[in-house]
């Protein structure tokens, strides 16, 4: 399996997970809500009646091992982004490198970048001609590249 199936497979909890925690919070928030007799009778504004719903949540054993589970996958997803980000940056650095070499090459290149094809067919043949009288160099079982 690739890193990317790796994070397609923990995303994809995530977003379960994500769900069971979202409707675990919304039973256990309605749950306190009726036993206080209704939402205003949980504060006497909305931040006291979040703050009361809030202890609720952090009391309740079930949200928490939800929420931990959410926070490992969370944790996971991060570790999996960051490798997938460190083998781009290495990708990067091998084709910045193998570009750099072939601009050093290219820059040692007898053959100029002409302005038309006429003026390449000469410089090709011009090239051919000088090479051809050239001694020839020895070679090994009859592999010119040896």
């Amino acid at each position: 399996m690739t890193l990317h199936h790796d994070i397609a497979g923990v995303t994809s909890q995530l977003r379960d997970a994500r769900d069971v925690l979202g409707t675990s919070r919304a039973r256990i928030e309605q749950a306190a809500i009726d036993q206080a007799g209704g939402t205003r009778s949980l504060g006497a504004n909305d931040d006291d009646r979040q703050r009361k719903l809030a202890l609720v949540l952090a009391g309740d054993e079930t949200y928490r091992h939800h929420l931990l589970r959410v926070r490992h996958l969370e944790a996971q997803l991060d570790t999996l982004n960051a490798d997938l980000a460190a083998i781009n940056d290495e990708r990067r650095a091998t084709e910045w490198a193998i570009r750099s070499q072939l601009a050093q090459v290219l820059g040692h290149a007898t053959i100029d970048q002409p302005a038309d094809d006429a003026v390449q067919d000469q410089l090709v043949d011009l090239e051919t001609e000088r090479r051809a009288r050239q001694p020839e160099a020895p070679t090994r079982k009859g592999n010119p590249l040896l």
